[in-house]
């Protein structure tokens, strides 16, 4: 999954903002976008990736009548380069931790690597085809926004 982010964050020129946030305090480091389609898209759910210092969270979402609903939904631990899974919730089957033994590491691992390969198939990393929305900036980056 990780190698898929930084793909679609280096398209979007946002991936040096992305990776200035590791091991910042969480109330300095929330960041998020999302990866809006645009009408000649060859995908149709948005795309969240929000970062709070080492704490990455992935989601689709969609609305229904009185609700938004993410799925799926993947958190990582970003320590180090290496992205572990803590998590992954599915509206309609639950929210698994791995801490808990809710889902097995290599469950989540084997998930991530299938949802990362539906990404790129898809075309979240092709400008041309997507378009980026700013939600929140970390209030300390040492890296220029290209936005």
């Amino acid at each position: 999954m990780q190698d898929a982010i930084e793909a679609i964050l280096q398209a979007y020129g946002v991936l040096d903002e992305f990776i200035a946030l590791e091991g910042l305090a969480e109330s300095e480091a929330l960041w998020h976008i999302e990866i809006l389609p645009q009408a000649s898209s060859t995908f149709s759910q948005p795309l969240v990736i929000a970062r709070i210092s080492n704490t990455v969270i992935l989601a689709h979402y969609s609305t229904e009548t009185w609700d938004v609903v993410y799925d799926p939904l993947m958190e990582y631990n970003v320590t180090l380069k290496k992205w572990t899974p803590l998590c992954l919730q599915r509206h309609y089957e639950g929210h698994f931790k791995v801490a808990d033994g809710g889902i097995s590491l290599e469950e989540a691992q084997k998930f991530g690597r299938e949802w990362a390969a539906r990404l790129i198939e898809r075309g979240y990393h092709d400008i041309a085809v997507g378009q980026l929305r700013r939600v929140a900036t970390s209030r300390h980056s040492t890296v220029p926004s290209k936005l």
